[in-house]
């Protein structure tokens, strides 16, 4: 049960929104839970098309309408959002009392609900109960990550099937390009009913040192490739994340060991996620495998974090990092991917998905790993 009225505004591209609906809500709107009630409110465009879709009735589908009457009849606050939504605080909480709204609750509908005596209190997470994962929702993420699966499947046969023509990769008489892959890579994805969103990464050669550059031009001969491709299913709406770094003919013996380096410190890592670990812990499991071999933390080396929550959003709660002391629990789903960034002697990273079991966790991609492609 709710134990404070919680007030959310925003269209179901928000993915609290979506998480709260479970269905498309195209235009921003207002849901308010109060208790085990849950009031959306929408005006007579989308009214009876959300009505249709709420097939288990889990909502009230509050007519708009009355309220922006009642907004009308007073000029005070300035902005009539602001006005619309006094109108619907003070029918359902004619008492003052403490309303929980997200960190991304318009500042202006804040600042002017808060100048009529409203008391608001940002939570963040708003619905915590993200992070735990339903069966339902591992089964939308698992399904997506298996649908990619089907793009590396596709960038090792073309790799497979290019050549080397001096320091760059041919395919089919063309110099292969990032560009090029990410083509390929949305078209089929697109009809695996998943879109890319947040963009896709190919860089190779001295671009993979950087772990968010997306990778432009040609791809390198005998260097890393590191592909990261994180698609959001169309239909359910949760994302799929998982990478792999390839060579494309004979890699150097550096990159190599720096491969090695990075498979060990994920499988260590894979191998101590389970309840009651913290992500504070499995990401000095990494830093330390990497310290052992002789790798630096920090500015080179190893320069990010383990690993982050995976569902509705491509990033978020909890993560695999050196300040994340909460414990994991059953149902949590993380990537785990730790990585090496050297712009001479090689980068690499390497990315699964697990949810965090009863005993342990099970790793949600199941791909080959494989370095170099001849």
């Amino acid at each position: 049960m709710i134990t404070k009225p919680r007030l959310l505004f925003a269209s179901s591209k928000n993915s609290d929104m979506f998480y709260g609906v479970r269905t498309i809500v195209p235009d921003s709107c207002f849901l308010l839970e109060i208790d085990d009630k849950r009031l959306i409110f929408l005006d007579k465009r989308d009214i009876e098309t959300f009505r249709e879709h709420d097939t288990n009735k889990r909502f009230e589908a509050v007519s708009l309408e009355k309220f922006m009457a009642k907004a009308d009849e007073t000029s005070s606050p300035k902005s009539r959002l602001a006005r619309i939504a006094l109108a619907i605080i003070r029918q359902y909480l004619p008492e003052k009392i403490s309303i929980e709204v997200p960190c991304h609750f318009p500042l202006d509908l804040a600042d002017a609900l808060r100048s009529e005596g409203i008391e608001l209190e940002v939570k963040n997470p708003f619905y915590s109960e993200r992070s735990i994962k339903k069966q339902s929702e591992i089964d939308a993420i698992e399904n997506a990550i298996e649908r990619t699966r089907v793009a590396y499947k596709m960038i090792e046969e073309i790799l497979i099937h290019s050549t080397i023509k001096d320091k760059f990769i041919t395919y089919k008489g063309t110099v292969l390009t990032s560009e090029f892959l990410k083509k390929e890579i949305d078209m089929l994805l697109l009809n695996e009913g998943l879109l890319n969103t947040e963009g896709i990464v190919i860089a190779s050669g001295a671009q993979a040192a950087m772990p968010h550059n997306s990778g432009s031009g040609p791809l390198l001969a005998h260097e890393p490739i590191i592909c990261d491709i994180f698609p959001r299913d169309t239909n359910t709406g949760y994302f799929s994340d998982m990478t792999r770094t390839y060579v494309k003919g004979t890699a150097s013996e550096s990159m190599k060991k720096i491969y090695e380096a990075v498979k060990i410190a994920q499988e260590t890592a894979i191998a101590n996620i389970k309840p009651g670990v913290t992500g504070a812990e499995i990401h000095t499991l990494c830093v330390n495998s990497f310290l052992k071999v002789g790798y630096g933390v920090g500015d080179t080396g190893f320069i990010h974090n383990t690993g982050h929550g995976l569902g509705l959003d491509l990033h978020e709660g909890p993560y695999l990092s050196g300040v994340n002391k909460e414990p994991l629990v059953v149902g949590n789903i993380v990537t785990v991917e730790p990585g090496l960034y050297y712009e001479k002697m090689g980068s690499v990273r390497i990315e699964d998905v697990v949810v965090v079991t009863e005993t342990g966790c099970r790793n949600l991609t199941e791909y080959p790993k494989v370095l170099e492609i001849m």
